[in-house]
């Protein structure tokens, strides 16, 4: 009876044993949290994982680093990898697994002093843990490159082509033309009536976005000049009052006209002489324009 109750108290104490380490392990070897994160760098195509350390209860602890199912790394010690080189817009995963390497110094007994005589083992690895990250899709970070081709910063007036072109490394989803800030057109030309508008400064910008969300923009300011050309007259010739009420003989008119946007040949002067509402001379021609009046006839 007394040796049963010591197998009792024996395997009792097995058990809290067995329970105690399986708390240890439990704390010892906790998950790999595995974070993938996309670097977003200029070219894209890069990514990195990093997870938590595992102690080793043994040797060292070495890992294992998986790219999906490609094994990457075979006996890596760092917590953080870098994987250059993947696809943008592909996902990817990552799986890591922690080993020990059982590599220790084993007392197999003591000297005649008392020092402990040590034996370095070195038994097979075995696999503590591992974890698994979420999927990731790398991209890259570099906005399209634009280039206005119409209009030029300056004067503008009637109807005016707004155009741009827009590369990318990647693929570009939308386009974008804005006049002070208001979106007029979402494709790549626009053609833009200015005859109703005031005279003044205005903002065009173009824009492209990529499938990675990176925008790119372009702005140019042109002055719209809806005012008509500047006019000035004058006359050479015989003149009978200083006050210049009236004249005699052949009068030389010259008429100057300008103009912010300039003067082009199919904008042609035109000067009409008369009296009161009766026109009875006219000439076109480009600025300056020289008409000699006969006063006599």
């Amino acid at each position: 009876m007394k040796n049963k109750k010591l197998s009792l108290l024996f395997i009792f104490k097995i058990f809290l044993l067995y329970f105690f380490a399986l708390l240890v392990m439990q704390n010892l070897y906790a998950a790999i949290n595995v974070t993938l994160t996309n670097d977003k760098t200029p070219a894209g195509g890069q990514l990195t994982a990093s997870w938590n350390a595992v102690s080793a209860p043994v040797g060292t602890i070495y890992y294992k680093v998986y790219l999906g199912t490609t094994l990457k790394e075979g006996n890596y010690l760092s917590i953080i990898k870098t994987f250059t080189g993947l696809t943008n817009g592909t996902a990817y995963y990552v799986k890591i697994e922690a080993w020990d390497d059982c590599a220790r110094d084993v007392i197999i007994g003591y000297d005649k002093d008392g020092k402990p005589i040590k034996e370095w083992r070195n038994d097979p690895d075995v696999k503590i843990d591992d974890g698994t990250s979420s999927s990731v899709a790398p991209t890259e970070s570099t906005p399209p490159a634009i280039a206005i081709s119409s209009p030029n910063a300056g004067s503008v007036h009637g109807t005016v082509n707004v155009s741009f072109t827009a590369s990318d490394v990647s693929i570009i989803s939308s386009y974008k033309i804005s006049i002070d800030g208001t979106v007029v057109s979402n494709q790549t030309s626009y053609t833009w009536n200015t005859l109703d508008l005031t005279t003044d400064n205005y903002f065009i910008e173009c824009s492209a976005t990529d499938i990675y969300g990176n925008t790119g923009y372009k702005t140019v300011i042109v002055y719209v000049d809806n005012s008509g050309p500047d006019i000035q007259l004058s006359y050479f010739g015989r003149v009978y009052n200083s006050t210049h009420t009236w004249f005699g003989g052949v009068i030389t008119i010259q008429m100057t006209a300008w103009d912010p946007s300039g003067l082009k040949p199919s904008d042609p002067c035109i000067l009409f002489v008369g009296k009161g509402s009766v026109i009875s001379e006219v000439k076109r021609g480009n600025s300056p324009l020289f008409y000699d009046w006969n006063t006599c006839r």
